[in-house]
């Protein structure tokens, strides 16, 4: 038996990721994913701003054969054909210490923190 109520500050904190789906070929924008922008930022650029204060990694899919013009991640991959193979190709490029993935496909840009809070 406890001797008094338990802190959840105490407790441990998960190790968070996130993985922006990128590689897509954007056809609802009229160009690929990482290229399009909204109030001139791109896309991708707005998925990383909203995973980063949640996620300790932040990993970015990209089309094969792009390289990643941006500010820093863990990890940059190129994509498959689907958003399945997509999520398969960056998934081995997580910390093994991860224990909550969070993913973001920038396509669906007016994703909100809340939402990324919900999935920690």
């Amino acid at each position: 038996m406890a001797d008094g109520p338990t802190s959840t500050d105490k407790l441990p904190r998960p190790v968070v990721a996130g993985i922006v789906l990128a590689a897509g070929h954007g056809t609802r924008f009229g160009r690929p994913k990482y290229a399009a922008t909204l109030g001139g930022k791109r896309l991708v650029d707005l998925a990383i701003d909203l995973m980063r204060p949640h996620c300790r990694d932040v990993v970015v899919v990209l089309p094969v054969g792009h390289e990643w013009e941006g500010r820093s991640v863990n990890a940059v991959v190129p994509g498959g054909a689907t958003r399945t193979e997509s999520l398969r190709a960056a998934l081995p490029h997580l910390d093994p210490e991860v224990d909550i993935v969070v993913t973001h496909d920038c396509v669906r840009p007016l994703a909100s923190a809340e939402q990324v809070r919900a999935g920690v």
